[in-house]
C-alpha cells in the first residue's frame, strides 16, 4: 500500500472540505456526476441523498456496498430523468468530455428549478501558467483546460446563475536556474515535511483567488 505524500493528501482533502462547502444546505437529493469513487460521499454525511454515476463499474460496486444509489453510465449522459435532483457535482470531469457543453446542458436537465449545480475543475490560467507566458496542459487525459472566464460562461449558457466562484491552491511562480519556473509554496512544504492539515489549509486559503488559483469551483442554481 503506498500512502500518498502529504502535499498529495492536503490537496485531497481540501477538495473534500470544497465539496462538503459548496454543498452546504442542499437537502433532498444530489447527484455525483462522473463519481469515481465520490467525493461528496467522501465529505458527508449530508442531509440528502445521494445518487452517482460513472463508467468505472469498480469504482460504483464499491459506493453500493455503502449504500449509496450508484449506476455505471458516462457521465455526460445522467441515467436519470429530468428534475430529480435538488443538487449535482461534477467533479473533475468536465475537462475529460468531448463535447462539454452538451453535457452541461444535460446536468443542467436533471436538476429541479433551483436546484444547485457545483463544477471544479483545473484552471488553465492560474498564477504558475501567467509566470511562464504561456498555458500547459498539465494533464494528457485533458482534452481541454479552462479559464474561471470560460467555465463561467459555460455554465452560465447551460442554463445555471453562478452565485459563487472560488479556487484552490494558488502556486507561487519561482524561477530556479536549469529547472524553471517552480511552485515555491510545494518546494518549501516538501523540504520542511509540513504535514497535510497545515497544507490543506493553505490551499482553501486561494478561496478568494479563482482566477490565480490552480483549481477552480463555480456553484450556482438553475434558472430554466
Amino acid at each position: 500500500y503506498h500512502r500518498p505524500d502529504p502535499w498529495t493528501q492536503g490537496f485531497h482533502e481540501a477538495r473534500i472540505a470544497q465539496a462538503r462547502r459548496l454543498l452546504s444546505g442542499v437537502t433532498g437529493r444530489v447527484c455525483d456526476i462522473g463519481s469515481g469513487h465520490s467525493l461528496v460521499n467522501m465529505a458527508g454525511p449530508f442531509d440528502f441523498r445521494l445518487s452517482a454515476w460513472d463508467r468505472d463499474a469498480e469504482a460504483i460496486a464499491a459506493l453500493r456496498v455503502q449504500g449509496v444509489d450508484a449506476i455505471v453510465a458516462p457521465a455526460e449522459k445522467p441515467p436519470f430523468p429530468p428534475g430529480t435532483f435538488d443538487g449535482a457535482f461534477a467533479g473533475e470531469i468536465i475537462e475529460h468530455l468531448v463535447d462539454p457543453q452538451s453535457a452541461l446542458r444535460r446536468w443542467v436537465e436533471v436538476l429541479r428549478l433551483g436546484g444547485r449545480l457545483v463544477v471544479t475543475t483545473p484552471n488553465r490560467r492560474h498564477l504558475m501558467s501567467r509566470a511562464r507566458g504561456y498555458d500547459v496542459v498539465e494533464n494528457l487525459e485533458h482534452l481541454f483546460e479552462w479559464s474561471l472566464r470560460e467555465l463561467r460562461q459555460a455554465v452560465t449558457s447551460a442554463g445555471i446563475a453562478i452565485d459563487r466562484s472560488e479556487g484552490l491552491w494558488v502556486p507561487l511562480p519561482v524561477w530556479i536556474p536549469r529547472r524553471g519556473w517552480r511552485d515555491a509554496g510545494q518546494i518549501v512544504a516538501r523540504r520542511l515535511q509540513v504535514q497535510q492539515p497545515l497544507i490543506t489549509r493553505y490551499m482553501t486559503g486561494a478561496r478568494g483567488f479563482p482566477n490565480l488559483a490552480y483549481n477552480i469551483a463555480v456553484s450556482g442554481h438553475r434558472v430554466r
